[in-house]
């Protein structure tokens, strides 16, 4: 009777530690940042199309994120956004470096060409509503650089 005790006690505590495991390893490689932003920032993925030629890139804006959340890019490329809101409340894709400043509504889509600034690095853009909540991201050129608002 013991050993069929203690033999359930492994089998629950193995158990335990895969669901957690599971649980703890892709929440922790979902937040990984390819660059440094400051404060908080909802992470839900990147995209690579640094080496596509004239590139087209659909970016979800939802309830507080972007998705893809980091864009890595050539420097001087010319990048095709598809916007839209899948949110339910307005969202702005801002960014003071890459010269963009459009509001959208819930529901609605828009298409913007950015131009990533010919220096290379990596570059913010963010909702100016709910920025603070961690409704940003960026553009980069390189992984581990530390992103800024402007493109000087």
């Amino acid at each position: 009777m013991r050993r069929v005790v203690s033999t359930c006690v492994v089998v629950a505590a193995t158990l335990a530690l895969i669901t957690v495991g599971t649980a703890i390893g892709p929440a922790a490689a979902a937040s990984k940042k390819p660059v440094k932003i400051s404060g908080t920032v909802n992470v839900h993925g990147t995209k690579d199309v640094s080496t596509t030629a004239s590139p087209t890139l659909s970016v979800a804006l939802e309830n507080f994120f972007f998705s893809p959340t980091f864009v890595k890019a050539k420097a001087g490329e010319v990048i095709t956004l598809k916007l839209a809101n899948k949110g339910n409340v307005p969202h702005t894709f801002t960014s003071d470096a890459l010269g963009v400043d459009e509001q959208l509504s819930p529901g609605d889509t828009m298409t913007v060409d950015i131009t990533v600034p010919a220096g290379g690095g990596a570059f913010v853009y963010h909702c100016d509503f709910h920025g603070s909540a961690g409704m940003k991201g960026a553009v980069f050129t390189k992984a581990g650089v530390k992103a800024t608002d402007s493109a000087s």
